[in-house]
């Protein structure tokens, strides 16, 4: 029997970017202690072109390899014990969840409804983290205020969110079939003096690898070696170039992989045997079989022009649908607060009238992706304008006295949910640039029809008004 399902592209929105991390997070009871702020931090000459090594830790960072043209010149700092169940800790993944939804919200509205999207906050936020701890104090309050967060809560709990989303797990045949990866990397333009108290403290609190490469000078290599590493990093799944200019003077960068399946087994799930059809936002309809997901404890959720529920894989990774009501669009229903809503979903009501229920998700494979420069976006919605602006101070912590602003925040994403799992990859790029010299262009204003005029004096004080209307 055919059943009508709806709004393939704006649904396979909903169902992305309710995605939760919860597989990481949980299990692990241990602390953190959080850098101190440096202070009287004087200008470094160069990077060193030696790798720092790790400061203490339980274990060294994983080896990474760069292809291209750039030099190593520090590692992350081994990651350290961190806490997951403080009520601090609780506090500041509240405000980076809010900070998910509308994001996610304010990016997705605005896309075309005929193509699916999905956007990775949490790329977002911890790129975004790096930048707020090498820019300049007006410049980091605008940053820390679109965030949601204070310096001291970013300085305290980041490490221990970056560290809650690196993880791995086995399947039943003992190789790996969960994979949560997150990398951060600073990337400095070959010569630029930089203060090393900030490269220390992006290395030991933000676990960034710091690389030089020549964009100055050799532009396509210094491009080539970021494009390989975030290829690296993403297992292939992004390959951009990112057109970095000859005026870059750093890029911070933020990449994110996933790859979880629905089986410990490697089992795939199975198709429905009959075809559903699909209607699509466009009022067009697909008929295709669907996935029968795994039963899990509880009912769907049943909201006011919604209902929503869990498709939780082997990892402890749960898709989070969001379905519009029968005379709604997904666009009515993917709201700011609905997202949040959805996304802090934990449980489901399993038992109701001295009944047990489970639930089980009939949903379709899908792709997803994302790619675009997010500066207006952070300009319109967050009131961010300080940070793209050309000053001595904007990346102060960073550069020194340097006259530069930021030049990108570009996001790419792509994502697959099919019959073996999800797997998925984001990347977020802040760069930085200088100001380049102004070059003189001449122009002519030619008054060649009639024409308005005012006459002032040198106080803008009006003399005279008044119109040419024949010569």
């Amino acid at each position: 029997m055919k059943r009508l399902l709806k709004n393939l592209a704006a649904f396979v929105c909903a169902a992305v970017c309710a995605l939760s991390f919860a597989a990481c997070g949980s299990g692990n009871n241990q602390t953190v202690t959080p850098e101190e702020n440096p202070s009287n931090q004087q200008p470094s000459t160069p990077l060193p072109e030696t790798p720092t090594p790790p400061t203490t830790g339980e274990e060294n960072p994983p080896e990474v390899t760069v292809k291209g043209e750039c030099k190593l010149l520090g590692s992350p700092a081994a990651p350290v014990k961190t806490q997951y169940s403080s009520e601090g800790y609780a506090a500041f993944t509240a405000k980076v969840e809010k900070f998910a939804a509308k994001f996610a919200y304010n990016v997705l509205s605005d896309c075309d409804k005929t193509e699916n999207y999905t956007v990775s906050p949490i790329s977002v936020f911890m790129a975004l983290g790096l930048a707020a701890e090498c820019a300049g104090e007006t410049v980091r309050a605008e940053i820390l205020n679109a965030l949601g967060v204070t310096y001291e809560e970013l300085n305290e709990f980041y490490p221990v969110l970056f560290n809650s989303l690196n993880c791995e797990s086995k399947g039943d045949n003992g190789e790996i079939a969960n994979v949560l990866k997150l990398t951060n990397s600073v990337w400095v333009n070959e010569g630029t003096q930089t203060m090393q108290e900030c490269i220390n403290k992006l290395s030991d609190n933000y676990y960034a690898w710091s690389y030089s490469a020549d964009f100055a000078n050799k532009n396509k290599e210094a491009n080539q070696a970021v494009r390989e590493f975030v290829k690296e990093q993403t297992r292939g799944l992004i390959d951009n170039d990112f057109g970095l200019d000859e005026n870059t003077l750093f890029a911070l960068i933020n990449t994110l992989y996933l790859k979880t399946g629905w089986n410990y087994s490697g089992e795939d799930l199975e198709f429905t045997p009959d075809k559903y059809s699909f209607k699509n936002s466009d009022g067009t309809v697909t008929p295709l079989k669907l996935l029968t997901g795994n039963y899990e404890q509880g009912r769907a959720l049943k909201e006011s022009k919604f209902s929503a529920f869990t498709a939780t894989t082997a990892g402890g990774y749960k898709l989070k649908f969001i379905k519009p009501d029968d005379g709604y669009t997904v666009q009515d229903v993917f709201t700011e607060e609905n997202i949040a809503k959805v996304g802090a979903i934990k449980y489901y009501n399993s038992f109701v009238n001295n009944k047990s229920y489970k639930t089980r998700c009939i949903f379709p494979e899908f792709k997803a992706k994302y790619q675009n420069d997010l500066i207006d976006l952070f300009k319109e919605k967050y009131g961010v304008t300080e940070l793209f602006k050309f000053s001595d101070y904007t990346f102060f912590p960073l550069l020194g006295q340097r006259n530069s602003a930021c030049s990108t925040i570009t996001h790419v994403t792509d994502l697959t949910v099919d019959k073996s799992g999800i797997e998925g990859a984001a990347v977020t790029l802040v760069g930085g640039a200088e100001g380049a010299e102004s070059k003189i262009v001449f122009e002519d204003f030619v008054l060649d029809r009639a024409f308005g005029f005012v006459i002032t004096d040198s106080r803008d004080i009006t003399l005279f008004s008044g119109v040419v209307n024949k010569i």
